[in-house]
């Protein structure tokens, strides 16, 4: 499932959200390109860490329970909508950072910082950004899933 989610996200998410956030974080859309190649990986790989146990799994289940999917299935509407939406999903892009990566955040960071040439607080932006999206991407798979075996 993680080969089909890193597949999904590379097509609906990647392009989208790297030229809306070039714009918002003053930085090339190719930078950012790279920096979510090397982020959504990784925070895949927190979100399976997570899912091993039932605490977890049950964790991240609610993370996806209170995202609005509705918005978050259209990327430019959400820059469009200026600041306050942007500064919402930071926000809400943040608790899910601290939720899968915890004390291993700013060390993500600075390596996707070095590997982008992007800086850090930008790198830091982009994650909070990325995350939600991979969250819903993750919480439709299991709606899907669901419906088909029901």
């Amino acid at each position: 499932m993680s080969i089909i989610l890193l597949d999904l996200e590379k097509d609906q998410v990647t392009g989208q959200l790297a030229k809306q956030a070039s714009s918002f974080l003053g930085e090339s859309e190719s930078n950012i390109t790279s920096a979510l190649g090397s982020m959504m990986p990784a925070l895949l790989g927190s979100v399976i860490q997570k899912s091993s146990t039932p605490s977890g799994a049950q964790g991240l289940m609610d993370m996806i329970g209170k995202l609005d999917m509705g918005s978050l299935s259209n990327i430019a509407g959400l820059f469009g909508g200026g600041a306050s939406s942007v500064n919402g999903l930071l926000n809400s892009g943040g608790g899910i950072v601290e939720a899968l990566l915890g004390n291993k955040t700013n060390g993500m960071v600075d390596m996707i910082s070095n590997l982008s040439g992007m800086k850090g607080g930008s790198v830091s932006s982009l994650l909070k950004l990325a995350a939600p999206f991979l969250m819903s991407m993750i919480g439709k798979q299991v709606q899907l899933s669901n419906s088909a075996t029901q």
